[in-house]
């Protein structure tokens, strides 16, 4: 089961279904008697002195009882709506047997042909996850890599940087570095961050999006440092100067980019953007707003 499902709640709705008091064995397991959500409490307060508010009962059903349906362990008694009072659950036939079988030389064999059969819902929902995900394919050190980008949150700004700012504005740059929403080092390449002198990574300071660039017809290159401004996290004076100080080992020029979806998104942030940064908007992908007239994508 996913980690939202290891806990007493979901725990005490197996033994509630499986009718399993404190001094019974997993063999007593025999009938199925189908309970509804607020049956199911009650017998959790009654056997086993856990008492949840009866305001609770949704979260019961959605983070206990659904999932256990989806796994294959338990199933619907009769045909109503999925939110309908009137529903009682039962323990599938299957995983009945499987019960029983606990704690014996058959419980092995018996789990392990379970989840062939089902699958694990972890692995299940992983994989929902996974499809929902935005791939996203840039160009790094080593050729073309292929990432998965959180759909939510700066997810989809993180791809029109990858793909369009880099396209517009950093041709054949190269990626170090991607921030995700779910995991902060999605994407690093430690062997060209070392080159640059970059050896320490903090988590917490790191931009969302490193890009290492040579300026064309020269052997000049810069560091571009990219924020994806979803909610929070413009180029402000003070990020600035952090960004420097992190930094400040790696001796190439350094640019600092704001990336925000549209110009809605930056009028929220426009007044706070440090001088000598530029500002880029997804929705208008080959234009760059500039903060100080006399230089246009380039360190200082």
């Amino acid at each position: 089961m996913p980690a939202k499902q290891q806990n007493l709640q979901t725990a005490l709705t197996l033994l509630a279904l499986a009718g399993l008091r404190r001094s019974q064995q997993w063999h007593s397991v025999v009938t199925a008697i189908p309970l509804g959500i607020t049956e199911i409490m009650e017998w959790m307060a009654k056997h086993y002195g856990k008492r949840y508010r009866p305001n609770t009962r949704e979260d019961v059903r959605k983070f206990s009882v659904q999932p256990m349906v989806n796994a294959a362990l338990a199933m619907l008694s009769g045909v109503f709506a999925t939110n309908s009072q009137d529903n009682r659950y039962v323990l599938t036939p299957e995983f009945m047997l499987l019960l029983q079988a606990y704690g014996t030389p058959a419980w092995g064999l018996g789990l392990e042909s379970f989840i062939k059969k089902h699958g694990t819902l972890k692995r299940r929902y992983a994989k929902q996850r996974d499809l929902k995900k935005i791939p996203v394919q840039f160009n790094a050190s080593n050729g073309n890599v292929k990432v998965l980008l959180s759909p939510g949150g700066q997810g989809p700004l993180l791809k029109s940087i990858l793909v369009d700012f880099a396209g517009y504005f950093t041709p054949g740059a190269v990626v170090a570095y991607i921030g995700d929403t779910a995991k902060k080092f999605l994407y690093h390449d430690s062997k060209l961050l070392e080159s640059i002198g970059i050896v320490t990574l903090p988590s917490g300071k790191m931009p969302d999006v490193i890009l290492v660039h040579t300026k064309p017809g020269t052997d000049e290159r810069w560091l571009v440092l990219l924020e994806a401004v979803a909610s929070q996290g413009a180029m402000i004076p003070s990020r600035v100067e952090d960004l420097k100080r992190l930094f400040s080992v790696c001796m190439l020029g350094k640019v600092f980019v704001t990336a925000f979806a549209d110009r809605a998104a930056m009028f929220k942030h426009g007044k706070d953007i440090a001088w000598d940064t530029e500002i880029w908007l997804a929705s208008m992908p080959d234009h760059m707003i500039h903060y100080n007239g006399d230089r246009f994508l380039g360190p200082r």
